[in-house]
Parts: C-alpha cells; sequence; structure tokens
C-alpha cells in the first residue's frame, strides 16, 4: 500500500534485523561479514547476520534469540508464552521485576535504590539500578552481575550454534558496560561446546546507538556485494 500510494520502493523489515545489519556495515562490525546483533532493552531483540546479509530463515521469522528458553522450570512466563525465555530473565523489566522482589524480601537492608524510589520501589528503573550500582549499591550490582550470567549462558548457546566473527550488544540495558560485559565475558566459556573458540568472539558495544534505527532502515535497500 506505501509503495502504491508513493511509488517508491517499501520494505518491511524486523527492527532488530535491520539493526543488526545496520551494525555491521555502519557501526561496531564493520570488518567482520557473520554477526549475531543484540538488543536489550524492554525486551531481547536479535539479528543473524551472514555474509552482510539478514539471515531470515525459511518462513522469514529467524533470528528471534530472544525468545529461546534457557529455563524451562522458571516462574517467569515470557510475552511470547513461554516459560523462562531470556527476554524474561535479562531484559529491563526483568532487572526491575529481581530487584523489587529483593529489596522486598530483603526489607531491613540498606540499598540506594531504596532512596531513589522514596520508598516507591514499583518506580524503580534499569537506569536506578544503573546508578546505584555504580555507587557500590550491594543489591544493583547483584542484579547487574545476574543479568551478565543469565546473557553470558544465553549467548554461549548462541555460539554453540551459529560460530559468529563477532556479537554486537545494544539497547539501553547494554549501556550499564564494563560491568556487564565483563560478567557475560566471563560466563560465556562456561556454557559452550566450543570454549576455545568462544573466548576469542569480539563482544563489541553496539556504536550507532539512537540512530540504528536510520541506519538500519537506510541498510535493507542497499544492494548485495553480489548485486552491485
Amino acid at each position: 500500500m506505501v509503495q502504491r500510494k508513493f511509488a517508491l520502493p517499501a520494505k518491511v523489515e524486523n527492527d532488530a534485523n535491520a539493526a543488526g545489519l545496520a551494525e555491521a556495515l555502519f557501526g561496531a562490525a564493520v570488518g567482520y561479514r557473520d554477526i549475531f546483533y543484540v538488543t536489550v532493552s524492554t525486551g531481547i531483540g536479535t539479528g543473524i547476520i551472514i555474509n552482510k546479509r539478514i539471515y531470515h530463515g525459511k518462513n522469514g521469522v529467524a533470528g528471534e534469540g530472544g525468545h529461546v528458553s534457557i529455563d524451562i522450570r522458571s516462574p517467569y512466563r515470557c510475552g511470547c508464552g513461554t516459560l523462562g525465555c531470556i527476554e524474561a530473565l535479562a531484559a529491563g523489566p526483568a532487572m526491575v521485576r529481581r530487584a523489587r522482589v529483593r529489596l522486598e524480601q530483603e526489607h531491613g537492608v540498606p540499598s540506594l535504590l531504596r532512596e531513589l524510589t522514596k520508598g516507591h520501589l514499583s518506580q524503580i528503573t534499569p537506569r536506578m539500578i544503573e546508578e546505584a550500582a555504580q555507587k557500590r549499591d550491594p543489591i544493583a550490582k547483584g542484579i547487574i552481575d545476574e543479568t551478565g550470567f543469565y546473557l553470558g549462558a544465553w549467548l554461549a548457546g548462541m555460539i554453540t550454534l551459529l560460530d559468529p566473527e563477532a556479537i554486537v550488544i545494544g539497547g539501553g540495558v547494554a549501556r550499564i558496560g564494563k560491568p556487564l560485559f565483563d560478567k557475560i565475558r566471563k560466563t560465556i566459556p562456561q556454557y559452550t561446546i566450543n570454549r576455545r573458540f568462544a573466548a576469542k568472539i569480539p563482544l563489541l558495544p553496539a556504536k550507532l546507538q539512537k540512530n540504528v534505527g536510520v541506519f538500519g532502515a537506510a541498510s535493507v535497500f542497499l544492494p548485495t556485494e553480489e548485486e552491485s
């Protein structure tokens, strides 16, 4: 309909797929051909880029790595309906949920998060957790450590499956930076069959940040090397 209305080419693409292609062509993964892209925010989106092209699978729905379950006994059900998806365990809302539960259970333990929310724990945000962790708040640091562990165990499985040249991680949660990335790096080799190779795979912070949507949309219209 858009194409008919404006007499211009139009495409529909998953946002994480497009972002992954953009990071491969213009961002953190320039120079790599095969990458696994992850965005960790309110959800977890992923894109599989093979030979600088999006891998769509038979039905066009490949690359939904955020909905791979890593704990089928988890009490937490993902929005997709599956128990224990990495999105339900490590995305921003999951971090907030764990922080709130811990503060409620350990109500006698002092935490900067109580001060930042003025006692209204329902107002906790991932940014508050990041801020508190930077000031050495033990509960906030523990939440980031757990999140890094979950992401590391999950990414280890993705490495076993895909053996990518590089992994690019973006999204709001990823901006936590070094503490999160360090825990992911430490965890990955423990949960993949390809330990020797996994330890050498670059784990790259996304570069395009807020502009990734614009670059991603443009990227899906660029010709492949075979077409150019």
